[in-house]
């Protein structure tokens, strides 16, 4: 009989040589003798299927409208409160939305196995081994979700345990190294030493000169250093980080009584009652433990109490305690302000629309396709760095995903990363088989579990790696750039002048409709190129004077189509006058808005 292995926790099936890999993600780089040492399959992925993909997002859509529902009626009554549905939206919506994908891909891909109709079996811990880790905040939550061998395996075994098909046997015992560790990023910029001094300077601004008091707070805008003072000094008022936001939170180790419950709520359908007994065990401890203690510390600080416009491009996301202030100033009626942190054309699935549902406006970089859309120059762009076209290096910007899916996927996700990474492989193969020597690739930043960088040196030897820190020279340096994904850097890139192509694999990126018809012309002018064949074949033209088909009036009509639908990077006087302008607009509108402390 097979073993059924759901996550790389090698030591969960270490002994077994006959077994069937759930997915992509079982199988680490690092421990590849080891797996291919075994007689193995590996399934499928639910979500190589671009109709079941839509299909899920729309139910997946519904199903978390339904959920918010029925959690921010629950969090009211346990908190004593009686917040609005919004205001929930923006403290937990984030984590919530995440989870309900995450989950329901963790379902889907037991059903992949349960799908094939034979006997196996799988290991699962014995009971005094089934509590997965409370994760403090929306930034640990989606760590571990996107990367814990272990807390994916727990919960995978939850999974079949609920669905106790006859085809799986469950065999229980214990398992050695259950323990749930964080991942974490590069180290933050609040860690440098000028950073903690700059929150020492703006810490005092906040305390001794304004005395908290802003009409606009902008916090984590995007916007440049020099940009942010001159819309500061326009709203009249001094540039500000607001350090205010950045304490830290000191999460507490007692688990509520009301995790103990058997489920909060209940809907209809086998799926929907497994997640609803879940949520109770996985929501983090700043919704329900610790959600009055991240309050306590609002009252402790002299926080801006008559703000009548916040914006943000990021920390809606992360920064819990920016969530509950936003949300509390929102139910006082203060406008929320979305700023775009990137991209270049919108996706057609993004996060079931969160970002739309909690503001009142949404700056975007490309043209609106949607009423809450303002589209302002990029806030994240200004137009310093032009092209000299003394590149050398034709340069592929690479892509990296985290192994297991979260939020719901808007490009490559969980294994289809590989079908993406093999396309760029043939890619740099056809390139050399041209005879061009100067080819590098830059990785993606954030290596989050598919070891890309080890995958490229071991193929193509360490020296294809390229060295260049920064993205905007690596851009400077190029002759030719290759971009993987159509968001930030195909923008930055577009931007600069140098000679750029899109290639990817079309089914990993489904983008918005009003897209398509910019896609089709950058596939006629060999902007775009959706198989490694079509790239190559058009690098092979173009390399000698790559500058002549970039500046050809053909590719030029479309390179500025592109700008205006896009985005077009703007000097700082456009940045201050244009956003100036906006916020002044906004702000004229609410002057009749009355804000309580």
């Amino acid at each position: 009989m097979k073993t059924l292995v759901t996550t790389a926790s090698k030591d969960i099936w270490r002994e077994d040589n006959n077994v069937i890999f759930l997915g992509e993600w079982c199988k680490q780089y690092n421990e590849k003798a080891n797996w291919n040492s075994k007689d193995n399959d590996t399934l499928p992925y639910h979500w190589d299927d671009k109709q079941k993909l839509s299909k899920d997002y729309d139910y997946l859509g519904d199903l978390y409208e339904v959920i918010l529902s029925k959690l921010s009626f629950k969090l009211n009554e346990i908190h004593d409160v009686e917040f609005t549905q919004r205001y929930w939206r923006i403290v937990l919506g984030p984590w919530l939305s995440s989870y309900v994908a995450a989950v329901w891909d963790r379902w889907e891909n037991i059903n992949k196995a349960i799908a094939l109709k034979e006997p196996m079996k799988t290991i699962i811990p014995d009971d005094s081994q089934t509590t997965r880790v409370v994760a403090n905040n929306y930034l640990s939550a989606i760590r571990i979700m996107a990367s814990s061998d272990n807390w994916n395996y727990l919960l995978y075994c939850s999974i079949l345990r609920w669905q106790n098909n006859s085809n799986i046997t469950l065999v229980e015992k214990p398992v050695d190294s259950l323990e749930v560790v964080s991942p974490h990023n590069a180290p933050e910029l609040s860690k440098s030493l000028l950073y903690k001094i700059v929150k020492l300077i703006d810490f005092a601004l906040n305390k001794l000169w304004f005395t908290g008091e802003y009409q606009c707070v902008l916090y984590k805008s995007f916007l440049s250093p020099i940009s942010l003072l001159k819309l500061s000094l326009r709203l009249r008022q001094p540039i500000r980080i607001f350090s205010e936001f950045e304490r830290e939170v000191e999460y507490s180790n007692v688990t509520s009584g009301h995790r103990s419950d058997k489920s909060w709520f209940r809907v209809k359908g086998d799926f929907e009652e497994f997640l609803c007994q879940q949520i109770n065990k996985d929501i983090p401890r700043a919704y329900l433990e610790d959600f009055e203690n991240i309050r306590n510390i609002l009252k402790g600080v002299n926080y801006t109490s008559k703000a009548k416009l916040i914006m943000t491009a990021n920390a809606h996301y992360h920064n819990e305690i920016l969530k509950v202030w936003t949300a509390g100033m929102v139910e006082q009626g203060s406008r929320l302000i979305i700023a775009a942190h990137g991209g270049a054309m919108r996706s057609k699935f993004d996060t079931f629309g969160h970002e739309e549902d909690i503001s009142d406006y949404k700056t975007t970089w490309h043209e609106p396709v949607h009423t809450k859309h303002i589209q302002l120059s990029p806030n994240k762009f200004i137009s310093k760095n032009i092209y000299s076209g003394k590149g050398e290096n034709i340069t592929l910007i690479g892509l990296d995903t985290y192994r297991y899916a979260n939020r719901f996927p808007t490009g490559p996700i969980s294994s289809t990363f590989l079908v993406d990474f093999r396309q760029k492989v043939e890619f740099i193969k056809l390139v050399k088989e041209i005879g061009l020597k100067n080819l590098v690739v830059r990785p993606y930043a954030n290596p989050w579990g598919w070891a890309s960088r080890e995958r490229y040196s071991d193929e193509f030897g360490q020296e294809i790696i390229s060295n260049i820190k920064s993205v905007k020279k690596e851009l400077l340096n190029s002759k030719i750039v290759i971009c993987s994904y159509p968001q930030s850097t195909f923008s930055e890139a577009m931007h600069i002048g140098v000679p750029t192509l899109l290639m990817y694999v079309e089914k990993t990126w489904t983008l918005h409709d009003n897209f398509l018809p910019l896609l089709e012309e950058m596939r006629r002018v060999g902007i775009f190129h959706a198989s490694a064949e079509s790239a190559a074949a058009h690098i092979k033209k173009i390399h000698e004077d790559p500058l002549k088909w970039w500046n050809e009036e053909d590719t030029k009509t479309v390179r500025l189509l592109f700008d205006r639908i896009c985005g077009t990077p703007a000097k700082d006087i456009k940045i201050d006058k244009e956003w100036g302008e906006f916020f002044t607009k906004i702000l004229d509108q609410s002057r009749t808005i009355t804000i309580e402390p």
